[in-house]
């Protein structure tokens, strides 16, 4: 059994970005492996016999409920706004997390976003940067806070 050290999420963390923390904080650096385990974890923890979704694996490791995360660290809300046949969801509720697989091909940046000056801030006072999602917004192109244009990088599939 792997005993995971996770991280505090910062505000605006966007989630992936966070997966990839998670992994670099214990050595993980293939997104499929570090799933597994928090799959697995999720599972032992909960008594369960289903592998359950990712938002409620990361819910269960930070003691955050999905609704928080769905609304605060992933782009679920922006997708909402596109599938009405929802509207009476809540974020987070079993039935959002189908909304990443149908809405993301037309909403999905294959580029990941970053700001400079935010990295140098966090770096300055954090010690160490994360994935805001806030730049991760499709048709987003400027930081907010620093009114910098973000650059983009390539999407990889590995942490």
């Amino acid at each position: 059994m792997i005993h995971l050290h996770i991280p505090e999420l910062m505000p605006d963390e966007f989630i992936l970005g966070y997966l990839g923390r998670i992994g670099a904080a214990n050595g993980i650096r293939r997104e499929s492996e570090l799933r597994s385990v928090l799959r697995q974890s999720y599972k032992r923890q909960n008594g369960l016999d289903s592998d359950g979704t990712l938002i409620e694996h990361l819910a269960r490791a930070t003691d955050l409920d999905t609704y928080h995360l769905a609304c605060h660290h992933t782009l679920i809300p922006l997708y909402r706004a596109v599938a009405s046949h929802l509207h009476d969801h809540m974020h987070g509720e079993p039935g959002d997390f189908g909304l990443l697989s149908a809405h993301a091909p037309r909403l999905m940046r294959y580029d990941l976003q970053l700001c400079p000056d935010c990295i140098r801030e966090d770096i300055n006072y954090l010690g160490f940067t994360f994935w805001r999602r806030s730049h991760q917004l499709p048709g987003i192109d400027w930081c907010q806070k620093h009114a910098t244009a973000l650059h983009s990088i390539c999407n990889q599939s590995d942490l």
